[in-house]
């Protein structure tokens, strides 16, 4: 007999992690990606209730057109963890999600971790990071999501590192300084016959220093719209 777990395929546990600040499910939610196969995924998990989909530039519009219509506000890849290139900012996109939601509702998102130490090796991310460093906008790590989704308004923002990646989630890290470290030191501990010796002692003299995060490449977010 062919016996499957509820959360065995990948984008179950996608769309339960989009769940998870959203319970009980939104009647009305709004899903905001620039891949039609991204808001499909992320739509999917809701079942029952008025779901609505469209990218960046259609949200911005119909923000200026409604306010106070959602219960959630999905933004899968949606926010940028480097400066903006494609001309719509982060801060104009959070602000947008806060005038759509109604009191209490929630913004939930993932995005890419611009301090990942497997993006780090190629020079462009280099320098790209560093241009993030000089723009208010960008979403170099967990405190500037933060920051960024205060200053749009929304309040209980919470920041976590996505274990081992967004692609096939399998857990949320605190990225709390002290909880993370914990965390990531038992989770390099645990895994060292996975890497060569050298490589076990770069990650966990990473992790000594607080720098675990370094390990993850992406960010999970959410926070509420006050009442």
């Amino acid at each position: 007999m062919d016996l499957r777990h509820p959360y065995s395929d990948p984008s179950a546990r996608v769309q339960l992690l989009y769940r998870l600040p959203t319970a009980p499910a939104p009647r009305r939610l709004l899903v905001v990606a620039e891949s039609p196969e991204l808001r499909s995924e992320v739509a999917a998990g809701w079942g029952s209730g008025e779901v609505m989909a469209c990218d960046s530039a259609g949200f911005l519009r119909l923000a200026t057109e409604r306010s106070d219509c959602f219960d959630a506000v999905a933004l899968p890849s949606t926010l940028s963890a480097r400066a903006a290139s494609r001309g719509i900012r982060n801060g104009h996109l959070l602000r947008a999600a806060c005038r759509l939601l109604t009191p209490g509702g929630v913004v939930v998102g993932h995005l890419e971790h611009a301090r990942a130490l497997r993006r780090l090796k190629r020079p462009s991310a280099v320098v790209q990071l560093i241009a993030a460093a000089f723009d208010g906008d960008a979403i170099c790590g967990p405190t500037g999501c933060c920051r960024l989704l205060r200053q749009a308004g929304l309040a209980a923002g919470e920041c976590y590192y996505v274990q081992p990646h967004m692609h096939s989630p399998m857990g949320l890290v605190p990225s709390e300084a002290a909880a993370a470290r914990a965390h990531f030191l038992r989770a390099v501990r645990s895994a060292r016959h996975h890497w060569r010796a050298s490589g076990h002692v770069v990650r966990l003299a990473l992790c000594w220093a607080g720098l675990g995060g370094m390990l993850q490449g992406e960010l999970f977010f959410w926070a509420r719209r006050p009442c």
